[in-house]
């Protein structure tokens, strides 16, 4: 098993009925990622845009699990043509994972190897580690594998002072839940300063672990979705599941082993993926 795993639709990315949608889509990432800002909106950025959210949207938009599902709605709430920017207003109310995934999903589409990484940003949240999906992609000009935050508009730019590539970040902008785990265990890093909203602490990093594998066996759940291990109060979590997290760690971080994460995801009942009602989200 290699990099061409990720180059093949989960039920998730695939686009179903909409798939030809894509063939006028912009071919190049940076620009390709400027036409997915136009038909998503942020539920937390969304007053930047001078937009309020109704509440409705809970129930419309932010629930929608698999790619096809959001692309009826954003074609629902605007028929043009996928590269056509909508008014803010009259985008997809989603999250991070929502930017994530569509990208991953007009990159499979074209056969490039694509997958969500689930870790902690540095650039929302001034020092501190805020709770963050993101798409990584194989660069075969380059040779690597390459992250990038298709969320990163230039409104985004600004008002949080961005001055990296949002189509290549830096190691110090992004940080994969592996290596934070690591960071967190060995006192480089303060848990309690990795979460969003008003849940922080090594719960969180546990749970963006394995929400990393989760993604990389190519089941891409919402971030609020939960697994057995994610679920667990820290006073119950065992011996034997700090060695699994440990595990987990090492073979996300550098490196993927997508053989070995495969395995783990699907040998590891605990790692199983739970969907969760909106309402039990992380606050």
């Amino acid at each position: 098993m290699d990099a061409t795993f990720y180059s093949t639709h989960s039920p998730m990315s695939d686009p179903g009925k909409h798939a030809d949608r894509y063939d006028s889509l912009p071919a190049n990432v940076a620009e390709l990622c400027e036409a997915i800002q136009g038909l998503i909106i942020h539920v937390f950025h969304a007053s930047k845009y001078g937009v309020t959210v109704p509440e409705e949207t809970m129930t419309t938009d932010l629930i929608l699990y698999p790619l096809e599902a959001m692309l009826d709605r954003i074609l629902e709430i605007d028929p043009s043509p996928l590269e056509t920017t909508r008014e803010p207003e009259r985008r997809l109310v989603g999250s991070c994972r929502d930017y994530a995934l569509l990208l991953c999903s007009v990159l499979r589409h074209r056969g490039v190897p694509a997958r969500i990484r689930v870790g902690f940003e540095t650039y929302f949240h001034k020092n501190r580690f805020g709770d963050h999906w993101v798409c990584e992609y194989w660069r075969e000009d380059a040779q690597r594998w390459t992250l990038v935050d298709a969320e990163l508009d230039a409104l985004h730019r600004e008002a949080f002072d961005v001055m990296f590539d949002p189509q290549d970040l830096p190691e110090d902008a992004f940080i994969v839940s592996g290596e934070m785990w690591r960071r967190c265990v060995d006192g480089r890093v303060d848990p309690g300063l990795c979460g969003m909203l008003n849940t922080w602490g090594m719960a969180y990093v546990r749970g963006n672990l394995v929400r990393d594998v989760i993604c990389l066996s190519k089941v891409e759940n919402f971030p609020w979705d939960g697994a057995p291990l994610t679920l667990k109060p820290d006073d119950d979590v065992t011996a034997a599941d700090l060695a699994l997290l440990e595990y987990l760690a090492d073979i996300t971080s550098p490196e993927v082993r997508i053989p070995e994460v495969v395995a783990a995801y699907e040998t590891h009942a605990e790692l199983h993926a739970q969907r969760l009602p909106l309402e039990e989200a992380p606050a």
